[in-house]
């Protein structure tokens, strides 16, 4: 693309369709395509295939064409954390690509200046709608995915509900969190019991089955003499296979 193409391009005046969300400067789709075809010039874009890696998290490609340039943009799925999701739903994937078309019609110019050094956050409702998503999908791997998110992260999430519903869904968030804890507890007891039985293959039958958070809450709440003979158990499972 010429200077001159960019440079009108990149003079057109978002801040009237711009929107904020947390800090975050922001170009929907629907306004990005409009300003684009409203500038008298040719306009395409492909959905190229998308790239799924080893961890189950995904990056979506777009192809973008005006007037005779073509860039290709990617995007990686993420939930409101700007953290990678692991095996994705469609609604994640089709929000990333749709995030991803506007950051390729950047690339030629247009809205450059509001993604300098951002990338677009999600929406209250968003971050609801995300851990609404989880907890239907494993509500025990969600709120575990809940209880690793930092301070801010957390509070992102409790706050997200909309209006009337605010305090059920705290409520709802400490009842999954308290149940998390009294499954890792119950775990705890029965690792316990099973020590004292000397069932070495019960121990190491729910220790593989552990997440590796379940893994870290387990071991937080075993004495360490406690902790050091269920690692020799499942140590000497491992060798033995």
């Amino acid at each position: 693309m010429s200077q001159d193409k960019w440079n009108e391009l990149a003079s057109i005046n978002a801040n009237h369709v711009k929107e904020k969300k947390g800090k975050f400067d922001y170009l929907s789709w629907t306004d990005a395509i409009e300003l684009v075809e409203t500038s008298g010039r040719f306009f395409n874009y492909e959905l190229l295939p998308d790239t799924v890696f080893p961890d189950g998290s995904m990056e979506v490609r777009v192809k973008v064409q005006i007037d005779n340039e073509t860039r290709v943009m990617w995007l990686a799925v993420t939930d409101f954390n700007n953290q990678a999701i692991k095996n994705p739903d469609a609604v994640a994937i089709n929000k990333a690509r749709m995030r991803c078309l506007v950051k390729g019609i950047a690339m030629h110019g247009l809205g450059f200046y509001i993604y300098q050094g951002e990338d677009l956050p999600m929406a209250g409702k968003e971050i609801y709608e995300d851990f609404l998503r989880r907890e239907a999908e494993n509500a025990c791997l969600a709120y575990e995915w809940f209880m690793q998110l930092d301070e801010k992260g957390q509070e992102e999430v409790t706050n997200s509900a909309p209006s009337g519903k605010r305090s059920a869904f705290k409520a709802q968030l400490r009842d999954g969190v308290n149940k998390v804890h009294e499954v890792v507890d119950e775990i705890h007891e029965n690792l316990i019991l099973l020590l004292a039985r000397d069932d070495e293959f019960g121990i190491r039958q729910i220790w593989n089955e552990l997440t590796e958070f379940e893994n870290e809450l387990v071991r937080a709440r075993m004495e360490p003499r406690t902790k050091q003979a269920i690692r020799e158990i499942v140590s000497q499972g491992e060798s033995n296979e």
